[in-house]
């Protein structure tokens, strides 16, 4: 969601360690083009 244009922050809640822990995995996620149009169109409706 960082790489649509105006969103400059990600705002998260962990109640516990263990949620953090299983947020780090996605720093290293990547979307391919195909999957960000999908989004994109989703959004735009």
């Amino acid at each position: 969601m960082l790489s649509i244009p105006g969103v400059t922050g990600a705002i998260v809640e962990a109640h516990t360690l263990e949620q953090v822990d299983g947020w780090l995995s996605a720093l290293d996620a990547s979307l391919s083009e195909e999957h960000l149009r999908e989004i994109d169109s989703v959004l735009e409706s």
